[in-house]
């Protein structure tokens, strides 16, 4: 098994070592959708962050208030479950690589 740290520190060690073994395989290619899978995990992870201190807040409020923030629940929710479907798909290729 690879290190991950050790691949995103030492890209150049790794391609060369799959040259040498002619593994057809782009670290570059590799770090870039690396790069990408982490920046989309952190967003969900801080849509869904935000999400559970609007479903905390909510039963407090009362009125349009208590609308207003329905409706960024419903918002939400809506970015959530694209942001998933298209963190699972780069989780995917990730994992494939």
């Amino acid at each position: 098994m690879i290190d991950l740290k050790e691949l995103r520190d030492n890209p150049e060690a790794f391609q060369k070592a799959c040259d040498h073994k002619r593994i057809k395989f782009n670290v570059k290619d590799f770090l870039v959708l690396d790069s990408e899978f982490k920046e989309k995990k952190i967003n969900f992870e801080n849509l869904r962050s935000e999400q559970n201190k609007v479903s905390k807040l909510i039963p407090t409020l009362k009125g349009a208030e208590k609308e207003t923030e329905l409706e960024r629940m419903k918002t939400l929710s809506a970015e959530l479950k694209t942001l998933d479907q298209d963190l699972k798909l780069t989780e995917e290729k990730w994992n494939k690589l």
